[in-house]
């Protein structure tokens, strides 16, 4: 399976908000933006 994040821990706790999205959380579009951000 293919993770979101490039960083195993990342992708383990980068992910969690998309559980609140019923509540008003994350949106998948925020979370993949993150994800696909090039630091350094």
């Amino acid at each position: 399976m293919t993770g979101l994040f490039a960083d195993e821990l990342h992708d383990a706790f980068g992910t969690w908000p998309l559980a609140y999205l019923p509540r008003g959380g994350a949106d998948f579009g925020e979370v993949a933006a993150v994800a696909d951000r090039r630091w350094g």
